[in-house]
């Protein structure tokens, strides 16, 4: 694990199943109307209509079961790292999962994370990369001074608060998946 500072973190060869689960991400992205499902979200926040982004449902797929696996694999982690610097407290049952794909062209302005269930709100994100058969599309933290080039199998955790953003893809598709966890001010 590797330290940015700032509650930044990064694990690389973080998922022993992310083979399998980049294959079933690759397949959902080909079989489901992935750009449509987003396009309005995705254009109303300056965001070109080539990216996709989109929750996915927990449904009992093989998708959905491997995303749980991550999911308990990434609160662990967290919760190991970040018990001692944050002063909330998540819980591990509510989350947010999503796949998100940025071909040539795509990127994600900077934005925070935020996120609601009603009473508690996102505390802590990750981005888990796929792939890394595409130029650009790095991670930064421009208040922060801190840009991580995404490789395969990297996970990267933050504070949700942070203002962060993904740089345009040069050439090639990312595939990630988002990660958002729910906690309340202690």
């Amino acid at each position: 694990m590797f330290n940015f500072g700032h509650d930044i973190y990064s694990v690389d060869n973080f998922f022993y199943e992310h083979l399998r689960l980049k294959e079933l991400v690759l397949d959902y992205v080909q079989k489901s109307d992935f750009y449509s499902i987003t396009k309005f979200t995705l254009i109303s926040n300056g965001i070109p209509e080539e990216s996709g982004y989109t929750l996915v449902k927990r449904d009992g797929s093989e998708l959905s079961k491997l995303l749980i696996d991550l999911h308990l694999s990434i609160n662990d982690l967290m919760n190991s790292v970040y018990q001692e610097s944050f002063t909330c407290q998540w819980n591990n049952r509510e989350y947010v999962c999503a796949i998100g794909c940025h071909p040539s062209g795509g990127f994600f302005p900077p934005h925070y994370d935020f996120g609601s269930s009603g009473k508690e709100y996102y505390k802590c994100s990750s981005v888990f990369y796929l792939n890394e058969n595409y130029d650009g599309g790095s991670l930064y933290f421009p208040e922060h001074n801190v840009e991580i080039a995404a490789k395969e199998n990297q996970l990267i955790m933050l504070p949700s608060h942070y203002l962060h953003a993904s740089s345009e893809v040069k050439n090639g598709t990312k595939f990630y998946i988002g990660t958002f966890f729910y906690g309340q001010d202690q």
